[in-house]
């Protein structure tokens, strides 16, 4: 196999290195056109590759290859699999017209699957499990993890008690022997029996000391009576009173402290891991089953059906000779499942090229593994073999080439250097080589007036909205110095748009920027795209009724979204009661739609879309949605878009 690797950085030029990939493939001959496989992660990397690739091959006066690129098989990883498995379909013994479900589809009907395997005396014992442990504890998530684990490895149900079997193993050698000698629960009782009086008789009437008192009386009750969760015992473990009772307080430091080592701990783990597995092994099943009786698939199916084509022999006789070079964009971001499937391209291709970065390892929640990007390319630079390769698939890779992208054309230069330090030292630890993390700023120099490259910003505040509010001043502080960014090669006055904060979650986002508001200083919270709002999705399916009456699954959308939000029971009995185009005839929605088009047909696009709004009654919809002042201001944006489009 002719593979290259190529790790990149954010604003190391990746993008215009897969084009010119790309051009100089098909300009030197290497490929054709048409015998291109690039994958990415996201339809808008596809589309602007695609885009930029096209652009150049144009501008060099090579129509016909810019006209042939429309061929390749370039997209999402998804895409490209679900191309392959189409093509080869009755190889597979599928029919060419197989249905993939959408992401909130699939997961419906994955929750479906979960809920008929989980018996009531099952999720008792599952309650009772996990109260032990803690509050946030959520078990369907769990099971969740484990079923896209297992499907990123190409496991099957039946691979999955053997994996419960190892997690325990492996759980085991973690936390160390299992202590059989003492009654823990008798020594903690004890211990607190002791501390409680011994507390109480030395005077320390600090308040401190009184709320770990309060704590020691609340776990006192809860082990008598059976119920203190191993939290408590943790919390036991590290709670203090304030100094002058602090060692009477170690007694129940040291007896809470030997928990990890109580034998009902371990067993409730255990037992917990192996229920965890069941469940998912059940799930799995039961979900496999109800796409199979369906004949539907779903994004996961899309790659291990894939995988099977490209490894069967008749497959591979076909595809011989067809499939010049293959591109890979962000390779660390990629599972096993999908590695072992590139290399078998690999092993058809002319030429592979694989771009990544392990510092932005991002999805991490679909099952990928970004230490897999590292394991290649060790492969192919050693003669040592990671064993955790998939099937040790890289292995087979013949000795490679890989380079570094090592210019940041993005950010400024004492930038680039504080944070190649920052990263060198930290991946370091990990095994990365620092070649592979440091940049080197394209321009040495910048213009003149720029401040510094970093402030240190120290809140004092310990909520949510006081550390908002702390941000939001430093933010209106800050624009009101006269600060100047780089524009290209020159400085300008800093303005809102120039500033970005992040933060952990939407609802810190949204705290910052309501602060911020009260400050006079606009603010944009990232939402979903307009499209994907449920204000747009009724709107669009109206519109497409409005096009053509007979629309059937623009009237099931509509029924859907509005008439029967949170029951698809009724929903589908509807359906099954009359298949067809008049299944949803008599939805009020629906009718309302059918009924304002044929009052004014032949309004322009602008005239159409108002004439929906006011028919679906939206506006009063959002408002009994919640967050009535954004979905609100989506509808005006979609009449924008409506009106620059007239």
């Amino acid at each position: 196999m002719k593979i290259r690797i190529i790790t990149a950085s954010a604003g190391s030029g990746k993008t215009t290195r897969l084009t010119r990939e790309l051009d100089d493939a098909i300009a030197t001959g290497r490929a054709r056109a048409d015998g291109i496989i690039a994958t990415t992660f996201t339809r808008h990397a596809a589309a602007e590759l695609i885009e930029r690739a096209r652009t150049r091959l144009l501008q060099s006066g090579r129509g016909r290859e810019a006209h042939q690129l429309l061929t390749a098989r370039i997209g999402t990883i998804n895409a490209v699999c679900g191309g392959i498995v189409s093509d080869f379909a009755f190889e597979l013994g599928l029919s060419p017209e197989l249905r993939v479900l959408d992401e909130a589809t699939a997961e419906l009907e994955f929750r479906r699957a979960i809920a008929r395997v989980v018996s009531a005396d099952l999720a008792d014992e599952l309650g009772r499990l996990t109260r032990g442990f803690e509050r946030e504890f959520e078990w369907r998530h769990e099971v969740r993890r484990i079923i896209e684990g297992a499907r990123a490895n190409g496991l099957t149900p039946t691979d999955l008690p053997a994996s419960a079997k190892r997690s325990i193993a492996d759980l085991d050698a973690c936390m160390g022997t299992v202590e059989h000698v003492a009654d823990l629960d008798r020594e903690l009782v004890d211990a607190l029996a002791q501390t409680i009086p011994a507390i109480a008789s030395n005077g320390d009437i600090t308040k401190g000391t009184a709320t770990y008192v309060e704590t020691l009386r609340a776990s006192q009750r809860d082990l008598t009576g059976g119920r203190l969760a191993w939290g408590g015992w943790a919390k036991l473990t590290s709670e203090k009173p304030t100094k002058r009772s602090e060692a009477q307080a170690a007694v129940v430091q040291r007896a809470a402290s030997r928990h990890l080592a109580h034998p009902r701990l371990r067993a409730e783990m255990e037992q917990l891991i192996r229920i965890l597995f069941r469940i998912a092994a059940d799930g799995l099943t039961a979900y496999q089953d109800y796409k199979h009786e369906r004949g539907v698939l779903d994004f996961t199916d899309q790659e291990t059906l894939a995988l099977a084509a490209v490894r069967r022999p008749d497959v591979r006789a076909a595809l011989t000779g067809q499939i010049d070079l293959v591109l890979v964009d962000e390779f660390q971001d990629t599972s096993p499942i999908q590695l072992a499937l590139f290399l078998e391209l690999a092993a058809l291709a002319t030429e592979s090229v694989w771009v990544g970065d392990p510092k932005q390892a991002i999805y991490g929640f679909r099952g990928t593994d970004p230490g897999l990007m590292d394991a290649a390319i060790e492969s192919l630079t050693s003669t040592r073999t990671d064993a955790d390769l998939v099937d040790q698939a890289a292995r087979a890779v013949t000795q490679g080439q890989v380079e570094t992208l090592d210019i940041s054309y993005r950010s400024r230069p004492e930038l680039v250097a504080i944070t190649s330090d920052i990263f060198a030292s930290a991946f370091a630890s990990q095994g990365v080589p620092a070649e592979r993390t440091r940049l080197r700023p394209a321009h040495a120099t910048e213009p003149a007036g720029l401040g510094s490259i970093l402030e240190y910003w120290p809140l004092d505040a310990r909520n949510v909205e006081g550390r908002a509010a702390a941000v939001a001043a430093g933010v209106r502080d800050l624009l009101a110095r006269d600060l100047q960014v780089r524009d290209r090669d020159t400085a300008r006055a800093a303005a809102p748009a120039d500033v970005a904060v992040l933060c952990r979650t939407n609802a810190q986002c949204q705290a910052v920027a309501d602060a911020l508001a009260d400050l006079g200083v606009a603010a944009i919270v990232p939402r979903m795209r307009l499209l994907d709002t449920l204000e747009a999705m009724v709107l669009v399916a109206s519109l497409r009724l409005w096009v053509d009456p007979a629309d059937a699954l623009a009237a099931a959308e509509l029924a859907r979204l509005v008439s029967h939000p949170d029951a698809i029971d009724p929903f589908v009995a509807l359906a099954l009661a009359n298949p067809g185009a008049d299944a949803f005839r008599d939805d009020p929605l629906v009718t309302r739609v059918r009924d304002a088009r044929a009052d004014a047909r032949d309004r322009d696009p602008l005239a159409a879309l108002d004439a929906v709004i006011e028919a679906t009654l939206v506006r009063d919809l959002a408002a009994s949605w919640g967050d009535t002042a954004q979905r609100l201001a989506n509808l005006d944006a979609l009449r924008s878009h409506a009106a620059a489009y007239v």
